[in-house]
């Protein structure tokens, strides 16, 4: 894996984490310290969705990492807003986590006590991207997508939205399921927001499908981009022929495009 490749090439020798809290790093040292965070955040990442992968020299050194050293006071712009980009996909990658992990059970006839634990979720985690959103600086911040998305040339920019856009997506993914695999007996103002946020969900797949660049290099980036690929295009797939075949889910709204 690259993290054990960089923890053998680099943190083996000295350590890429400052001495005490508020030291600034040199330009070598920062540069260590990007190339240790680029590789374990990807070990970590691919490590979330495959559990099943073998051990790792970096899986048991969490209490000796700490965020990234902000950059020096004269150092270049694009040092500062590097910084910044690590800080927010770091912060990302956690809610992203946390998302994953808090699943609520559906039952075969799913109650209204189940939709409104979903509803719940779908706001406080909502609430926590915008707060998210709101606090990147405007060099790396990006317009969210309203009726279209646009291509964004900003490396920093570009993978951000890719964070947001997936955020999106998984919040709303669970009332797509619902919507799509359960027979919903619930009156009729609840199952209006359900089918109102899975279809939201539904336009998230296309802007996802939409956004990402095609992928040229053979890394860890392009095994993530399928993965996510597939899904958002299995996701369309099935609403669109749920809603040929089936008149309960007809009020869901597909992408037009």
């Amino acid at each position: 894996m690259a993290g054990n490749s960089c923890y053998s090439a680099i943190w083996a020798r000295e350590s890429t984490m400052p001495s005490w809290p508020g030291s600034t790093p040199s330009g070598p040292q920062a540069i260590k310290q990007s190339i240790f965070y680029t590789a374990y955040k990807s070990e970590v990442e691919i490590r979330y969705e495959i559990p099943s992968l073998p051990g790792s020299m970096l899986e048991h050194i969490e209490d000796r990492l700490t965020f990234p050293s902000p950059p020096a006071a004269k150092c270049v712009f694009d040092e500062t807003i590097a910084w910044y980009y690590f800080l927010a996909d770091i912060a990302a990658r956690h809610l992203i986590n946390r998302i994953v992990d808090a699943k609520v059970e559906i039952s075969a006839c799913p109650s209204e006590v189940q939709a409104r634990s979903l509803l719940r979720s779908y706001e406080v985690f909502g609430s926590q991207l915008q707060d998210w959103y709101l606090s990147l600086p405007p060099e790396i911040s990006f317009p969210p997508p309203d009726a279209t998305i646009c291509p964004e040339t900003n490396i920093y920019k570009r993978i951000l939205r890719s964070r947001y856009l997936l955020i999106k997506e998984l919040l709303c993914r669970p009332f797509v399921r619902l919507s799509l695999n359960y027979e919903v007996e619930l009156h009729n103002a609840l199952v209006d927001e359900i089918v109102s946020i899975a279809s939201l969900g539904l336009h998230y797949c296309a802007w996802r499908l939409k956004a990402v660049d095609r992928m040229s290099k053979l890394d860890h980036g392009l095994w993530i981009w399928i993965r996510n690929s597939t899904s958002c295009s299995m996701i369309l797939i099935g609403a669109a022929r749920s809603i040929q075949f089936r008149s309960g889910t007809a009020r869901l709204v597909l992408p037009e495009d």
